[in-house]
């Protein structure tokens, strides 16, 4: 019955809901259950993923899709460096990808705003010292190098793509 609430009510769910998930995560922290914490940031990175969408849908905003997946991953950085959660860098890597790939397809170019993203999430996944960070941020830099074939000077680079593989 989500259209029956008040907006002020839906706008509360939506904030407490994240919250709630902060603070589950603090107590699980509290007790030595680093899993369980990172779960529940996981839950509150979805949650405020799902906000951002759901508060547009209420006031209808139009807007660039990807602009909020932008938002979205700016918030899993924020939450996987402040609160120190792999799970959540991981998250915003996928995310970034997500955004650069909105990009692309929409404009058929390479779209190098990726690497910072790329470079600011590896910096987080280096800093907490996750080896399997290193492996995302990776297979993410991979695929963006395979894209360049496929964008760069109409899709006749595939040569520099391969280049790029063997270095």
């Amino acid at each position: 019955h989500w259209q029956e609430m008040s907006r002020l009510v839906r706008l509360s769910l939506l904030v407490t809901l994240i919250w709630a998930g902060y603070v589950t995560a603090g107590a699980f922290a509290s007790r030595g259950k680093q899993m369980f914490a990172d779960a529940a940031i996981l839950f509150s990175v979805a949650a405020f993923g799902a906000s951002i969408m759901l508060i547009s849908q209420m006031f209808h905003i139009d807007g660039h899709p990807p602009d909020g997946v932008l938002l979205w991953m700016l918030g899993a950085i924020l939450a996987g460096i402040v609160l120190q959660s792999n799970p959540a860098l991981a998250l915003s890597m996928v995310l970034a990808a997500l955004w650069a790939g909105m990009h692309t397809g929409e404009t058929g170019h390479v779209y190098w705003p990726f690497l910072i993203a790329w470079a600011i999430i590896t910096a987080g996944f280096v800093w907490q010292r996750w080896v399997p960070g290193a492996h995302i941020a990776g297979v993410a830099l991979s695929g963006f190098i395979i894209t360049l074939g496929y964008t760069l000077d109409p899709g006749r680079q595939h040569g520099l793509v391969a280049a790029l593989g063997l270095a």
